[in-house]
């Protein structure tokens, strides 16, 4: 008997569609089978073995963070989201049905199944890993995001450093290795460059009352950056000690 020709290309239709959806299995590791890894590819969905009374996480880029999620029976799993990372746990070892996870980047889709929790097969820990091109691209968009932030931080710093009245008039008493290059401050801040050979030292204000306290400062490049304008500074690195005195105080200005 001879087969139309439209039946034997509807059957090949049908075999190219299957191919297309099938499901993708997890690989386990070569120390811990529970610990187990899958290639998103965006195309497949990913199927996970679960079992009742075990808890499986599902690890995602650490550049994503998941928006939002679907299950097809939500009554049926116990679920929670923490950043990147979706934790499951069936109720019951009769609970198989789909998992959509909504991301700020992607989708993905996974099938749960559902077994006991001596199967061989059973996940603790999915990680899934994706091409390395999207490693790369997360890479380069990071260290752009670094390089852009430094460059902010330092043109904020050099146009603060330089605004209103500056003051250089400092008087500074200790070993050289200690004292700063240059200093000043601009009735907010106060400013103290120092040698990239040596390592920064603590800096500690003198109070009225003459105690000693920590300030708050940041550091950009070699300049120590002391948030505060104070008319006397101890400088301490081990034993060495260095004094500094503001020879014109002013009184700060307050800001807007």
């Amino acid at each position: 008997m001879r087969i139309p020709a439209f039946l034997i290309s509807l059957a090949g239709m049908t075999l190219v569609t299957g191919s297309l959806h099938a499901e993708v299995g997890t690989v386990p590791s070569a120390s811990d089978a529970r610990i187990q890894t899958v290639r998103f590819t965006g195309d497949n969905i990913i199927r996970i073995a679960a079992a009742e009374g075990v808890v499986t996480t599902i690890e995602l880029s650490k550049s994503e963070a998941i928006k939002d999620f679907a299950m097809g029976d939500r009554d049926a799993w116990h679920a929670a989201v923490n950043g990147n990372l979706f934790v499951i746990k069936p109720k019951d070892v009769k609970a198989d049905t789909n998992l959509t996870l909504f991301t700020n980047r992607r989708s993905y889709l996974f099938q749960l199944k559902t077994t006991h929790r001596n199967a061989r097969n059973v996940a603790y820990w999915v990680r899934l890993q994706y091409p390395e091109s999207d490693h790369a691209t997360a890479e380069a968009r990071a260290l752009a995001k670094q390089e852009a932030d430094r460059r902010q931080l330092k043109a904020d710093l050099k146009a603060s450093g330089l605004e209103g009245n500056l003051n250089y008039n400092y008087w500074i008493v200790g070993p050289n290795e200690l004292q700063p290059l240059s200093m000043h401050d601009n009735g907010r801040q106060t400013y103290m460059l120092f040698s990239a050979a040596n390592p920064l030292p603590a800096a500690f204000v003198i109070e009225p009352d003459g105690t000693e306290s920590l300030v708050d400062y940041h550091v950009e490049d070699d300049t120590m950056v002391l948030h505060r304008v104070v008319p006397r500074v101890i400088l301490r690195r081990g034993a060495l000690v260095a004094g500094i005195t503001n020879r014109s105080p002013a009184l700060p200005i307050q800001s807007a």
